[in-house]
């Protein structure tokens, strides 16, 4: 006869869409909307109005513009799309930044730091460094993360990987 205490509210985002490949831009639409709906739905409960949403991983699956199966793995065909992914994650962020307050979103965080995309089948999106080493640099997209986590100005990717400011 009554709802269970609930601190938070976890929820993954993930546009998952094999067909439109690179996932970009378009494919952070379907993230926010996986966020508005579940705010959505919690408002639509008295007891859970209230209580915020964390999003325990935010990511997407495919960056590159094919991949093939080998054995049981995927693995990415052609080149990452840098300026792909990287509008995906502006997009997904600054909206995340803008509208946490309204959707009571407490925290975000992202899938990986690191992902070996062609060895480890499977995950083909989002990474921030292109080793797994201890004091690693970050690549374009990780940059682009810090600077919009710390509000220093926007940084994009351009299509070699390289940093660059919007």
């Amino acid at each position: 006869g009554f709802k269970p205490d609930v601190d938070v509210w976890a929820i993954d985002v993930y546009p998952i869409d094999w067909i439109n490949l690179p996932n970009s831009g378009n494919h952070a639409n379907i993230a926010i909307e996986q966020v508005t709906e579940m705010r959505s739905y919690l408002n639509s409960i008295t007891e859970y109005s209230d209580i915020p949403i964390w999003i325990t991983e935010v990511g997407l699956h495919a960056g590159y513009p094919d991949y093939s199966y080998v054995g049981n793995n995927i693995e990415p065909q052609g080149l990452f799309d840098w300026p792909s992914v990287s509008e995906y994650l502006q997009i997904l962020v600054d909206w995340l930044r803008d509208n946490a307050d309204d959707y009571n979103i407490g925290k975000w965080f992202a899938y990986v730091t690191y992902s070996d995309h062609t060895n480890e089948g499977g995950y083909m999106g989002i990474r921030f460094f292109d080793e797994p080493e201890y004091g690693a640099t970050l690549n374009c997209l990780g940059e682009q993360y810090r600077a919009a986590s710390l509000g220093l100005p926007d940084k994009k990717c351009d299509s070699a990987g390289n940093s660059i400011y919007r």
